[in-house]
C-alpha cells in the first residue's frame, strides 16, 4: 500500500518536473537573479560563478591578464659606469636591450563568493552558493545546490493521512574555464541526489560549453548540458534502473548599443531538448538590461511566455541582485535574490 502511495506521489513529482526525470526540471527551478531577472536569455554573457550552472565557459571572465615588460639584466659591474669607454657601451647595450624586451602576461588573481536563494511557489526553497578563483590559467569554480519541499502530505490509496513527507534534493557542481583569443572555454561536472521518504534518484552529468566576441558589441554563446549523463532511481518497484539524463543545447547571442553609452543589452536564446518526447522540446528566451547607471541596471524578459523583471546593484566589489518571474506552473510568482563579493 505504502509503495502505491508512493508510486504516485513519484508521478506528481515528475509530472511538476522537480529535478528527477530529466534536467529540464532543473533548469525550470533555478538559481541567478541576474539570469531569470532577464528570462534566462543570458546564455552568451553569463559570468563568474553562477555560470558553473548555466554556462561553464563564462568562468572565464574573470581572467584579468597584466602586462609586465620583461629586459635582461646588465652585465655591467658598477665601476665601469664612470669611464666615457664603458658609457658608451653601456648605452650600445640599453638600446639593444630595448630591442629585445617582451611584454608579458600573467593572470591577476581573482576570487568570488556567491549566494542566491529562490522563494518557489508551492512551499519550495533554493539555495545556491559557489566559489570560484583564478587557478593556473584558466578559472576553478565550485558550487552547491540544495532545494527543499515542505508541506507534502502522504496519503494511503484509502485516503488515509500518513504525516507528512520530506522531499531534498542536493547537487554539487565543479567547472573549469580558460581563455584562448576571443574565445572561452569550459566544462563541468555535477553530481545531483533526490529523496522522497524511501524514494532515492541521484545522478550526474558533464557539461561543456563555449563564449565569444567575434565583433565589438556582439557576444556569441553555446553550452551542452548533460553531453554525457545518467540517474539511477531506487525505492519504487518496477521503476528501479539506470536511465539517461536529457541532453539539452542551448546557444544565444548578446547585442550591445553603440558607444558612447552601451548601456543597452539585447539578450536573445534558445533552447533544445535532444530527448523530449513531446513537441515542448524547442523554445526561446529573450531578454533586455538596462544599464542606468554605472552601479545600477534593471532587467525585463520573457521564457515560454512567462514574464520576468529585476533590478542590480554594484557597490565596489559587492553586487547584488532581485528579481521576480512568474513560476512556470502558473501558480504565482517567485521571488529570487543574489549576492555576490568579489576579490
Amino acid at each position: 500500500m505504502k509503495k502505491i502511495v508512493l508510486f504516485n506521489l513519484v508521478l506528481f513529482i515528475f509530472s511538476f518536473h522537480l529535478y528527477a526525470e530529466s534536467p529540464e526540471g532543473l533548469e525550470k527551478f533555478s538559481p541567478g537573479a541576474r539570469y531569470i531577472g532577464s528570462g534566462r536569455a543570458g546564455l552568451a554573457n553569463v559570468e563568474s560563478t553562477i555560470s558553473l550552472f548555466w554556462n561553464p565557459a563564462g568562468l572565464a571572465s574573470m581572467i584579468e591578464p597584466e602586462l609586465e615588460t620583461e629586459t635582461p639584466p646588465s652585465t655591467k659591474g658598477p665601476d665601469e659606469f664612470f669611464t666615457d669607454e664603458a658609457f658608451e657601451k653601456l648605452f650600445e647595450e640599453s638600446t639593444e636591450k630595448q630591442k629585445i624586451s617582451r611584454v608579458v602576461e600573467r593572470s591577476k588573481f581573482h576570487m568570488e563568493l556567491m549566494g542566491s536563494y529562490t522563494n518557489l511557489t508551492m512551499d519550495r526553497q533554493e539555495l545556491y552558493s559557489g566559489i570560484s578563483f583564478t587557478l593556473f590559467k584558466g578559472v576553478l569554480g565550485i558550487s552547491t545546490l540544495l532545494n527543499k519541499v515542505t508541506g507534502i502530505d502522504g496519503y494511503d490509496v484509502n485516503g488515509n493521512y500518513t504525516g507528512n513527507l520530506k522531499y531534498q534534493t542536493a547537487g554539487i557542481i565543479t567547472g573549469y574555464a580558460w581563455q584562448s583569443g576571443a574565445s572561452k572555454f569550459g566544462f563541468s561536472f555535477s553530481g545531483y541526489q533526490e529523496s522522497l521518504d524511501t524514494l532515492l534518484v541521484y545522478g550526474g552529468g558533464i557539461n561543456a560549453g563555449w563564449q565569444m566576441k567575434p565583433i565589438p558589441l556582439l557576444d556569441i554563446g553555446f553550452s551542452i548540458k548533460n553531453l554525457a549523463g545518467a540517474y539511477n532511481l531506487t525505492g519504487v518497484e518496477n521503476i528501479d534502473g539506470i536511465r539517461k539524463l536529457d541532453t539539452i543545447i542551448l546557444a544565444g547571442f548578446t547585442l550591445s548599443s553603440p558607444p558612447p553609452s552601451s548601456s543597452i543589452k539585447l539578450l536573445v536564446s534558445f533552447e533544445y531538448n535532444m530527448d523530449a518526447v513531446d513537441t515542448d522540446s524547442f523554445y526561446g528566451c529573450l531578454g533586455l538590461v538596462y544599464n542606468v547607471t554605472k552601479n545600477f541596471n534593471i532587467m525585463a524578459g520573457i521564457y515560454r511566455k512567462t514574464p520576468s523583471f529585476g533590478f542590480g546593484i554594484n557597490v565596489r566589489n559587492i553586487a547584488l541582485s532581485f528579481a521576480v518571474n512568474k513560476d512556470p506552473l502558473n501558480t504565482g510568482f517567485q521571488e529570487l535574490a543574489e549576492v555576490r563579493l568579489s576579490f
